[in-house]
């Protein structure tokens, strides 16, 4: 436990009674919508949201169909995704219909990271957290691979600059240099906590 308390402050993680999302003014949807007077039981499904709108997600005969919207009912994205995220550092992961990887698109709608991914992470600090063929890395805004993680290896996106590496029997503190800043062997980490970015 002491392991694990250590990690944290390392980390400048403190533990609070009540979650709050790092990335978001408002810890609850409806928060929002009272601000826009909006009623949100009118809405089928709402995934993703930050200060700059929400997904609306549909389900169809032909799958789910997701848009990003504004509170003002504005389509930012008016092309329909199988899965959509929101922007973060101008791109959003998204995933077509046609091969079911993960890339990510502009603010224009258009690829601007090709879906070539099985699984990725959004961008933060210009990095973003990415694994394909049984090989995980991060890459950069040009969608150019900087860095390649050993095997059993795994990432978390980069939070305040650091992020954490983590196997069965390490966790290592990272910079955006890729350099170690800390390590810890046999600590279990709460990586799901640091991929929701919260106790802040």
């Amino acid at each position: 436990m002491k392991k694990i308390i250590s990690l944290l402050l390392t980390l400048g993680i403190t533990i609070s009674a009540t979650p709050v999302f790092a990335d978001e003014p408002f810890q609850e949807l409806s928060d929002i919508f009272n601000i826009y007077q909006k009623d949100l039981t009118s809405y089928e499904y709402i995934g993703y949201f930050n200060q700059e709108g929400y997904i609306l997600e549909e389900e169809t005969l032909s799958g789910y169909k997701n848009k990003m919207i504004d509170y003002n009912e504005n389509e930012i994205i008016s092309k329909e995704f199988n899965y959509l995220e929101l922007f973060y550092e101008d791109l959003a992961v998204a995933q077509r219909f046609n091969n079911g990887k993960y890339g990510f698109i502009g603010r224009d709608g258009k690829w601007a990271i090709a879906p070539t991914f099985q699984m990725v992470d959004r961008f933060s600090n210009g990095l973003a957290y990415v694994y394909s063929n049984s090989q995980s890395g991060y890459i950069d805004k040009t969608g150019k691979l900087v860095y390649l993680l050993d095997e059993g290896e795994n990432g978390t996106r980069f939070n305040n600059g650091i992020a954490l590496i983590y196997s069965e029997n390490e966790t290592k503190i990272i910079n955006t240099n890729f350099e170690v800043i800390n390590s810890f062997s046999n600590v279990s980490v709460w990586t799901s906590i640091w991929f929701e970015d919260r106790f802040i």
